[in-house]
């Protein structure tokens, strides 16, 4: 029986300047690297865990450094990509082509899935390389904002506002 082997990474904020320098020229060379990572240490899954991008409006050159990495990620050999919003990200970017990176293995939840969806689109299984066999399943819960769980904090004292998040959070897991 062989070790699954995931990578974890987040906090990408692609699209991100430094003043009127553009750092995409770096984070093309930090995404290369990471590619050749996936494929000698042999990654069977690879996660990214929010903040993909640095607004929830990235340039088209940051999308489509984003979008050129996801499509040749499968020829590394990595079985499953997941990616998952963040606070910087925009829930509805990140899922708008949902349904075509899902045909490169490619599982996006950008914002809480509604109800009725909410386990089938947040529990992904990952399979092992060169296999179908499940090794691991991953819970993709992205950024929650405080009103996609519909709680008005404004109408609340400290000690109901931390009750209300108690609760909508144990619904949530």
């Amino acid at each position: 029986e062989s070790i699954m082997r995931i990578l974890h990474t987040s906090d990408w904020h692609l699209g991100v300047s430094s003043g009127p320098a553009s750092r995409i020229p770096e984070q093309k060379l930090f995404l290369d690297w990471l590619r050749g990572q996936l494929e000698s240490q042999e990654i069977d899954a690879l996660i990214i865990a929010g903040d993909i991008f640095d607004t929830m409006h990235p340039s088209a050159e940051a999308q489509t450094l984003y979008y050129r990495f996801l499509a040749t990620v499968e020829a590394t050999g990595v079985r499953d990509v997941v990616v998952i919003g963040g606070n910087h990200d925009s829930p509805s970017r990140l899922n708008e082509a949902q349904a075509l990176l899902e045909a490169v293995r490619v599982h996006v939840v950008g914002g809480i899935p509604v109800v009725e969806e909410r386990i089938e689109r947040m529990l992904i299984p990952l399979r092992k390389r060169g296999s179908e066999e499940v090794g691991a399943v991953c819970l993709a819960v992205p950024y929650v904002h405080e009103f996609w769980l519909g709680i008005r904090t404004s109408d609340l004292d400290r000690e109901q506002t931390r009750a209300e998040f108690r609760a909508c959070f144990g619904e949530l897991y």
